[in-house]
């Protein structure tokens, strides 16, 4: 390449990234506006509180039923410095959301400049993705860290750089501490490869067959073997790393972890050394070296983040860092938490969900809901994936194995999600279409070099229906990305709306709650009648609350340090109004005569959904004390 065409290279590439950045601002823009407005969901109410529990408390340890630590860590802090309410609750999720399209700047070595554009447009844009970006919930922290792992360790390989696998492992770190179905993106990578290698071997480029080009890949392994100076070397580690391979499988299958991960790591030592030895001029212990080293940062921030924090007697991470001996004790705390967290997670898809009698019927229940979600909010997105697929794998440029890779891999997530999932959620299709934004962009950048081609030859009718089509493309992307994040947020129409979304109404009451909590003497809300009370404690403050009907009020009474009580039954409810009468009093809609026949004084009152359709109660709010809180 002479230099003029590398400086011209050069302004491309710089031309892409300005582009990239620009969309990842504008991204950023289109999440900020109204963060804050939407009334906390269920999920984010639950997840929040044990943020700020640990930011007072400094105790945590990972809850597997509120998904991975991460973020109740990074909004600790994000409390600790700007303050706890809705805006800095979703602050982190909607900046991660917004960078999301920079990953697309990964796989530059294998797209165009146009399809690498596309892709972080998609990911910036697409309604699903914008939706949940705005959302409380570590399903975009997911996707986007594996995708940047994904790309690192792509990026790794392309350009030969060993040490490109620590950002690969750090951010798969972060992925696996954000939620348990990393393991998952692992399974697709595994079987996206899988089907890529079956591919290559069906026609392969260098070889007659696929399977003379496993020949031609073992030959080398042979020839040491057979050599008098490596045979003893290779035969040994050959050995070493046969038997590794065995413990690692036993260990795994009883439940040893510990010897299972040791037995891991000497495999990989076993492996590295052992095609050092096959091929000596070749940059295997570079390579192995980096592998560990990745490997050891991930424990690391795993451990990080998954590791108990208790300012008890109890073993927490500071414990045993500042004392080594209590190490095993906090793995083993650390492994006590996690193991039931993944034999929750992946061990009830063989259970009947969605209110169905069989495994078959929950499944189609949930993938009908799941491709109800796509048609609405990724009908760009699906459909040119598809395309983009077709193309890369049958174009006459010959295979694209990223786009194929990506494809695969999105594709399965469209059919396994609704097969593991446990409820209804528009979330779970974050995961498709993150990867498939690859092959989709493929397809785009194909209409829009076509629509250029006819503009340049003056081809009119060509022209006009590639503008067409990509007013329309536009039109189904920014039409639903603005309905559903900003005009109907919580509305039952809205797809994205998870049932456990209380309606919008509930926003002023929950502010009217935070304003009178301050000024007011006593008790600031009551909560009457079993619908919302247990009789027994449970395991968020309030704890007399009914944790899965009552959220996400627990959230917004610790955020605002309302002062907040129950009342069971009539008499208990007689007897907390005789002796101090509340400025709010929330009960479900059936005892709404108990509570005008109990309550005293001038109580505006309201009625509202604390679901998207269901669970109506009513509030009653002293007009007096809401009166002196707004002064």
């Amino acid at each position: 390449m002479d230099r003029s065409a590398f400086l011209d290279s050069l302004h491309r590439a710089d031309d892409t990234v300005r582009t990239v950045l620009a969309i990842t601002v504008l991204g950023l823009l289109a999440r900020l506006p109204l963060l804050g407005q939407r009334v906390a969901h269920f999920d984010e109410g639950r997840v929040a509180y044990w943020a700020l529990n640990y930011l007072e408390t400094g105790e945590i340890s990972y809850r597997y039923i509120v998904h991975g630590p991460l973020v109740q860590y990074v909004d600790a802090w994000v409390f600790a410095a700007i303050g706890t309410n809705d805006l800095s609750m979703r602050l982190f999720v909607a900046v991660v959301g917004a960078l999301l399209p920079l990953t697309a700047l990964l796989f530059r070595g294998r797209l165009r400049d146009a399809e690498t554009v596309i892709v972080a447009g998609v990911l910036a844009f697409n309604p699903i993705l914008l939706y949940y970006s705005r959302f409380f919930r570590s399903t975009i922290l997911v996707a986007a860290f594996m995708f940047a792992a994904f790309g690192f360790g792509l990026r790794a390989l392309d350009d030969a750089r060993p040490r490109l696998l620590y950002p690969a492992f750090l951010f798969g770190a972060l992925g696996f501490a954000s939620k348990e179905n990393a393991v998952v993106y692992l399974m697709c990578w595994i079987g996206a490869g899988a089907l890529l290698l079956d591919f290559s071997l069906m026609s392969p480029r260098s070889a007659d067959s696929g399977l003379a080009a496993v020949a031609g890949r073992l030959r080398p392994y042979v020839d040491a073997l057979a050599a008098p100076n490596r045979s003893t070397d290779a035969l040994l580690w050959l050995g070493v790393s046969g038997l590794s391979t065995a413990v690692v499988g036993y260990a795994a299958v009883v439940g040893w972890g510990a010897i299972a991960l040791a037995a891991a790591l000497i495999l990989l030592v076993a492996l590295t050394v052992l095609v050092d030895v096959v091929h000596p001029d070749g940059d295997a212990l570079e390579w192995g070296g980096a592998l560990l080293g990745a490997l050891g940062l991930f424990f690391a921030v795993s451990l990080f983040f998954y590791a108990p924090r208790a300012p008890g007697p109890a073993v927490g991470l500071w414990d045993a860092v500042l004392n080594p001996l209590r190490f095993p004790a906090l793995l083993d705390a650390t492994w006590g938490d996690v193991r039931p967290g993944l034999e929750y997670w992946f061990g009830g898809s063989v259970e009947p969900k969605c209110g169905e009698e069989t495994i078959i019927g929950g499944y189609v229940c949930f993938l009908t809901d799941t491709l109800g979600v796509l048609a609405n909010y990724a009908i760009v997105v699906v459909p040119f994936a598809v395309l983009g697929f077709v193309v890369a794998r049958y174009g006459g440029d010959g295979p694209r194995p990223l786009v194929m890779f990506a494809g695969y891999w999105g594709f399965v997530s469209i059919l396994g999600y609704p097969l593991a999932t446990d409820i209804r959620a528009g979330w779970i299709m974050v995961n498709a279409v993150v990867p498939l934004s690859i092959p989709a962009a493929v397809a785009l950048a194909m209409v829009a070099r076509w629509g250029w081609q006819s503009f340049a030859e003056e081809d009119r009718v060509g022209t006009v229906l590639t503008t067409a089509l990509v007013l329309l493309v536009l039109g189904a992307v920014f039409v639903p990305a603005v309905s559903a994040s900003y005009v109907e947020p919580t509305s039952d129409d809205n797809e994205l709306v998870q049932y456990a979304q209380p309606q919008q109404e509930f926003r002023e009451t929950f502010d009217d709650i935070g304003a009178i909590a301050p000024t007011h003497e006593g008790t600031d809300l009551l909560v009457y009648g079993d619908e919302l009370v247990a009789e027994s404690g449970g395991g968020m403050a309030p704890q007399c609350l009914r944790l899965a009907r009552a959220l996400p009020i627990h959230w917004y009474v610790a955020a605002d340090d309302v002062e907040a009580e129950c009342a069971y039954d009539q008499s208990a409810l007689e007897e907390q109004v005789a002796a101090d009468s509340p400025a709010v009093v929330i009960a479900h809609v059936s005892k709404d005569g108990a509570l005008t026949a109990t309550l005293d004084g001038d109580y505006e009152r309201r009625q509202h959904h604390l679901r998207t359709m269901g669970r109506e109660v009513v509030i009653f709010v002293d007009e007096d004390a809401l009166a002196e809180a707004n002064e």
